[in-house]
């Protein structure tokens, strides 16, 4: 019982009352109540019965009539009142009511806390006047059986409960614009209950101010705040009145379903909570926002909603942005504790729990802001670890404080424990990005395992990652150094294909063994580069001299061209490269033994000749060195006078010319000694050894020298060009035939014969040719010279010949 002070009223139809005469009056009342209250009071509490209960003739349908509770403030104070219907009055004429009123200037502080719709059922109401016209004062009140589990269960088993947010809205609605709520149910009972919700679901100071009747008939708009009536009474012609918001919890009409989103949110909250969340609401206000204000209500009742009650996405979006919007009016303090209540809510998106944290940090919230932070980019972690794909950071962070750093470190370690090498660079570069340190020992192992399932890794995961992170990097060069050590070939390979395009990326400055094979690799692909990438390669390795082993992988068949060899030699003659004797002799002998032909004469000379300059050259093989002094010699002679005896000396060595040594006679030996022999025998060697050079030589040096007595030289060298004629090379038997011809043609008989005599003694099938010669330009041989002189003197003797002095006569 709650003690209190309260003026009390009895109104009735009776035969005596305070009015002194018979009729509806008031029966009795305590002291001090003023007429007006009275009237206050007449005027709220008349009674109109159902019609179908209107004359009951059993206690029970006396009973079933429904009760009246109702509550109003007023200038005389705030009256709360019970009317029910007693039946016949004094005179035994039915339409008989009794009401009983509680009056008082402030009833909602008499009542200590509770609400009037709680003293519906209340044991205290009388529905009979007590003896005497004077009431005591009332000295307690006692609530009646509504209580706020109670009403909830009656609204959970109501088959139109999802009305009660607009009905909410409605009734608060109705204490800012007067338009009142009609609530039509079976029963006063239901009524009240629908009463009791919405006062349970609104602040207290409005549910205290919330002016109510469970039963009118006749219900009339503007007077109380909600007004209930029967679903027979509103079927009633003119009892559903226009202008007031229908709630029909019967029928399931209702003005306004959905009702406002706070109302949503306040019967999600529900009954037995919501008088907390209001009043922790109150706290996270900067200024209070009027009672009818549900707007600026909305976010902080939001903000004040237990974790267990789910969201509408709507409304997180619109408290994640009120939190942002207004983080810095409300400060530190408030913005903490609201930010930890939202974080309690799962349901919150990555979006809503990012504005949490941005309004943390613009408050100065550090403990929330890190929460919140921490909480989002776990999510998006997850999500890098799922996909296994290239992270897409959402977010952008200021610097991360130790309260960030810490805790997502330990997720992205958990992560990449045991994970594919795809998934832990995923998470490696999300942790840069974000500047979560991650150890660089395990991000070295990141770049080892990436070595060893590359194709694993999609191409531009593994490129940002090797390019960003350093210890990857580090990782991927260390695979691939330990492998050259068993695998060189596969290494060279790989640095060839992506891993080198990897490594790449960031260079290769730290790890000499691995410029080395991308050196080698490449002076296999480039020959022309094979030197400079020796000359690289050496000052990698601890022992900058060069090797077999080195020459052999260069050059896997061995293959030095003469070239190459020379620049080989000349490097380390400059001692610009270093390398054993056993190498470079090895190296030279292998590049000697090749076969020399005339576009290689040149370099395998050069070769020999620089060779003998240097002190390798006494440890070449014999048969080496012995080939290379011929050609030396041989060189040495074309290059000295050349006389008949010296002619006649080189071609006396000339069946032991080495392959170089004859290549040497016929680009450069065989023309110079054609010009010079005379003999024949030898113009014929020099020209069969030197090929077309000596040929060229000989008939550009015989050419235009066919007239006049010929020398012995100018014989010998005609005689030879006739014996070798078969070997002139075809573009220049033309200008043969034109040298021997003018020979033939110029030269006197006797000269010719003589001609004839030296092939006589060395190719006797010259002769013949020589003769086929002459005969075409007509010089007959000697037979036909001698043939025809014996017929001159024939001629003569016999008189057929010319005579001497006149003719005729003594």
């Amino acid at each position: 019982m709650i003690p209190v002070a309260l003026q009390q009223l009895y109104y009735t139809s009776c035969e005596e009352g305070l009015s002194g005469h018979a009729g509806f009056q008031f029966a009795a009342v305590s002291e001090g109540v003023s007429p007006a209250l009275m009237r206050h009071v007449e005027a709220l509490s008349a009674y109109d019965p159902p019609r179908s209960l209107a004359y009951p003739r059993t206690p029970e349908e006396l009973a079933a009539c429904p009760q009246n509770l109702g509550f109003a403030p007023g200038a005389q104070g705030d009256v709360v009142f019970r009317a029910v219907y007693v039946g016949r009055d004094f005179s035994e004429r039915f339409g008989n009511y009794f009401v009983h009123a509680l009056a008082g200037p402030d009833l909602r502080a008499e009542l200590a806390g509770a609400l009037p719709i709680e003293l519906w059922g209340a044991p205290m109401w009388r529905a009979t006047p007590d003896a005497g016209s004077r009431l005591a004062p009332l000295a307690g009140v006692e609530r009646g059986p509504l209580d706020r589990r109670g009403v909830a269960g009656f609204v959970a088993r109501h088959g139109h409960g999802a009305g009660l947010a607009g009905l909410l809205t409605a009734a608060a609605r109705a204490q800012s614009s007067g338009r009142s709520v009609l609530l039509v149910e079976r029963g006063a009972e239901e009524a009240a209950h629908w009463i009791a919700a919405a006062c349970y679901l609104l602040p207290r100071e409005v549910a205290e101010s919330l002016s109510f009747a469970t039963f009118q008939r006749r219900p009339s708009p503007g007077r109380l705040h909600i007004c209930a009536t029967l679903d027979e009474t509103v079927r009633e012609a003119g009892t559903v009145v226009a202008d007031m918001a229908l709630y029909d919890f019967v029928a399931g009409r209702f003005a306004d379903r959905d009702g406002h989103p706070l109302a949503r949110l306040l019967v999600r909250i529900g009954m037995e909570r919501a008088e907390e969340a209001w009043r922790t609401a109150a706290t996270f206000a900067v200024t209070r926002p009027a009672a009818g204000d549900w707007d600026a209500w909305h976010p902080l009742v939001a903000a004040a909603t237990p974790a267990e009650v789910r969201f509408e996405p709507e409304e997180l979006a619109a408290l994640a942005g009120w939190l942002r919007a207004s983080a810095a009016a409300l400060g530190a303090a408030r913005t903490e504790a609201i930010g930890r209540r939202l974080l309690d809510h799962a349901e919150l998106a990555d979006a809503h729990l990012w504005a949490v944290a941005e309004a943390a940090r613009t408050a100065g919230a550090t403990a929330v802001a890190d929460a919140a932070t921490v909480r989002v980019l776990g999510r998006e972690l997850r999500a890098v670890v799922a996909l296994g794909l290239g992270p897409r950071p959402a977010y952008r962070l200021p610097a991360v404080g130790g309260g960030v750093r810490g805790p997502l470190a330990e997720q992205c370690a958990a992560a990449m424990d045991r994970a594919a090498p795809g998934v832990r660079l995923a998470v490696a570069l999300w942790a840069e990005h974000y500047g979560v340190p991650v150890d660089p020992a395990v991000l070295r192992r990141c770049g080892t395992a990436l070595g060893e399932r590359l194709d694993a890794v999609p191409a531009d995961l593994a490129e940002k990652a090797v390019a960003r992170l350093a210890p990857v990097h580090a990782g991927l060069a260390a695979h691939l150094v330990a492998a050259a050590g068993r695998r060189r070939p596969e290494v060279m390979t790989a640095l060839a294909g992506r891993a080198g395009k990897l490594l790449e990326l960031r260079g290769l400055e730290e790890y000499p063994l691995l410029r080395e094979l991308n050196l080698v690799r490449r002076a296999r692909e480039r020959r022309d580069e094979t030197l400079d990438c020796l000359r690289r390669i050496l000052p990698l390795r601890p022992d900058p001299s060069l090797d077999q082993a080195l020459l052999d992988e260069v050059r896997p068949g061995g293959d030095w061209s003469l070239a190459e060899t020379i620049a080989i030699v000349d490097a380390l003659q400059r001692k610009t490269m270093r390398a054993p004797d056993r190498v470079v002799v090895r190296l030279a002998a292998d590049a000697l033994r090749r076969p020399v032909s005339s576009d290689s004469l040149e370099d395998h000379f050069k070769l020999t000749y620089r060779l003998s300059r240097t002190e390798w050259w006494t440890q070449l093989p014999a048969p080496v060195r012995g080939d290379g002094e011929r050609l030396l010699d041989l060189n040495n002679r074309l290059n000295g006078p050349l006389d008949a005896e010296s002619v006649r000396e080189i071609m006396g060595r000339e069946p032991g010319y080495t392959a170089a040594a004859r290549v040497l006679f016929q680009l450069t030996g065989a023309p110079g000694l054609v010009v010079r022999a005379t003999e024949a025998r030898y113009v014929v060697r020099i020209l069969q050894a030197g090929r077309g050079g000596a040929y060229e030589a000989l008939i550009r040096h015989l050419d235009g020298r066919g007239g006049g007595r010929p020398d012995d030289r100018l014989l010998a060298q005609v005689a030879g060009l006739l014996i070798a004629r078969r070997g002139t090379p075809d573009a220049l038997r033309g200008r043969r035939d034109r040298v021997l011809g003018a020979a033939v043609k110029r030269w006197p008989m006797p000269e010719l014969e003589r001609l004839g005599a030296v092939l006589d003694g060395i190719d006797p099938e010259s002769r013949k040719a020589l003769a086929g010669l002459m005969s075409r330009h007509g010089r007959p041989a000697r037979g036909e010279r001698l043939g025809a002189r014996l017929l001159h003197l024939v001629g003569r003797l016999l008189g057929s010949g010319p005579r001497k002095g006149p003719a005729g006569g003594a």
